[in-house]
């Protein structure tokens, strides 16, 4: 037991958004289906609560994959109210192991609006009808500025806790380097995760991207 504790592989994933049109959910499941980890790691936003119920398949898909040892699940902000569709799962806000600090990146403070709602089921019939992906228009007629405000919401997350390696989702934008780390997305552009080799409580950090056309 004390070897497995002092060398770990872990893979960590967020924002595949399962109910919104540009998610990738069946190249999510054969990726569950495939991998070998110590601990997987969802890290919010892997469903999108605010366009319909989540789907229990990706809890099977990992419940079935041997190689896949334990797992967790943290919260994101449009998966927040996940626990009444799952009690017998333990969801949290964040998770430490290690040197790392996960966590999905949203304020956990702010709550859900009847407003918040009608604007991802909005944006999202948009999409399905024109099929045309709003948040990356908005990112490039902005010319920067939304990454950029992306970029603030990130360092304001890992601000927070100065002295780990803090491992965020939330904005959708792969990353591999210090003030923070971002897991990026199974959605819009991306198809993006992390492997984690944690030795002797020092982990190093391996992003995988793969964009997509």
């Amino acid at each position: 037991m004390q070897g497995f504790l002092n060398k770990m592989k872990i893979v960590i994933m967020s924002d595949v958004h399962i109910n919104s049109y540009f998610s990738k959910k069946e190249k999510f499941l054969n990726f569950l289906s495939r991998i070998n980890a110590d601990k997987l790691i969802l890290n919010g936003d892997i469903f999108d609560i605010y366009l319909g119920n989540p789907d229990y398949s990706v809890f099977e898909a990992i419940k079935k994959n041997k190689g896949i040892i334990s797992w967790e699940y943290i919260r994101g902000n449009h998966d927040k109210e996940i626990d009444k569709f799952f009690p017998e799962i333990e969801f949290k806000d964040s998770l430490e192991i290690e040197d790392l600090l996960i966590t999905h990146g949203h304020d956990t403070r702010k709550k859900s609006t009847f407003l918040t709602k009608m604007s991802v089921v909005l944006r999202n019939s948009i999409e399905k009808v024109f099929k045309f992906n709003i948040r990356l228009f908005l990112k490039k007629i902005t010319f920067g500025y939304l990454d950029k405000e992306l970029f603030k919401i990130n360092i304001d997350a890992a601000n927070k806790y100065p002295d780990k390696k803090v491992i965020l989702g939330h904005t959708h934008i792969p990353k591999n380097e210090a003030p923070y780390y971002n897991c990026g997305c199974m959605a819009d552009e991306f198809f993006s995760y992390m492997e984690i080799y944690t030795e002797n409580g020092v982990s190093n950090i391996k992003l995988i991207v793969e964009e997509e056309e």
